[in-house]
């Protein structure tokens, strides 16, 4: 009982997080090694024959600032496309945008290798400063007129 109590009393002691990036550095400051996401790739019959990759807190964080290092020319409140498919780049991309202080735009992948109405839209919609993608989305980006790329591979 008296452990309880003292593990209670450590956890209040400490300053709660305020964003989702100061939650990520105590993280991983404090647990580096424990896995911060699980992404099951698609494709297996069962969870037993699926591939499944991990990031740890700090692989996340390091990754994380990686990318928003790499994002010159926006601005924190600029937005940015999130042009990725489901994984643990897209994790990684997301949390890129929020250290660059920029605002996340997320959006799935066009299906085609053509640029569809849907992608023309996005981006005259939101108006992005920066499109995170990966290299073989960053043709269609480009196509559709977009000049700031970052494909979402430069934090490995």
């Amino acid at each position: 009982m008296q452990m309880e109590a003292k593990s209670r009393s450590t956890v209040s002691e400490r300053r709660p997080a305020a964003t989702l990036t100061e939650t990520l550095a105590g993280q991983a400051e404090h647990r580096p090694n424990d896995t911060a996401c699980r992404f099951i790739e698609p494709g297996g019959t069962s969870l037993a024959d699926s591939t499944v990759t991990t990031l740890s807190f700090a692989e996340l964080a390091r990754r994380a600032a990686a990318i928003a290092s790499s994002l010159h020319g926006a601005e924190p409140g600029d937005r940015a496309l999130l042009l990725c498919p489901p994984g643990l780049d897209y994790v990684a991309a997301l949390f890129g945008c929020f250290y660059a202080g920029l605002v996340a735009v997320p959006a799935y992948p066009p299906m085609t290798a053509d640029v569809d109405e849907r992608l023309k839209l996005l981006f005259a919609n939101s108006s992005p400063r920066v499109v995170l993608t990966t290299k073989l989305l960053a043709p269609l980006c480009e196509a559709s007129g977009v000049t700031r790329l970052a494909q979402n591979e430069i934090g490995r």
